[in-house]
This record gives C-alpha cells, structure tokens and sequence, in this order.
C-alpha cells in the first residue's frame, strides 16, 4: 500500500492522525532531551532525598514531551546492606 501526505483535505478526502505524522519524522528526529536550550530536563539535588527536573522538551519514537513546569521527585532510601545508582 502506498502513503502520501500531508495534503489539504478537500471536502474531507484526507483523514491524518497522530502516527502519520510522527512516522514521517521517525527517522529525521533521534530521540532523547532536546540540546536547546541546555536547561532543557536538568536534573539537580533539591533538598535530602528530593531532586529536581526542570521543565523542557524531549523526543521519544518521533513524539514531543513538554515539561511546562518543573518538577521534584522524591528518591526512596537505598537499602543499607544493597548500595545503588539512582538515573533519572
């Protein structure tokens, strides 16, 4: 099967969603945090065993994520015989 687009839908002939769209820019775009601004999603401490996420863009499988606001996780004590990496 053949696929074209993006045209303007002439008496409703095109019906596009959001796959579409995100599978034409599935091999141009890599995912991961957008480089501008360097802000974007910086993880840093907070207080104790809190951090921070700021806000910022990111691209997974060729769909956006949009922080509008920071946000603070809150990590759960390590077990004390097991030490471990937390990743965010």
């Amino acid at each position: 099967m053949n696929k074209y687009g993006f045209f303007n839908s002439v008496s409703g002939d095109r019906k596009y969603d959001a796959d579409d769209i995100s599978n034409f820019f599935y091999n141009l775009i890599s995912d991961g945090v957008l480089a501008t601004p360097s802000t974007n999603l910086k993880v840093s401490a907070y207080s104790g065993m809190t951090v921070n996420v700021g806000a910022g863009y990111a691209m997974i499988k060729a769909k956006y994520f949009k922080a509008e606001t920071d946000n603070r996780l809150t990590i759960s004590a390590a077990d004390s015989t097991n030490p471990r990496i937390d990743r965010v």
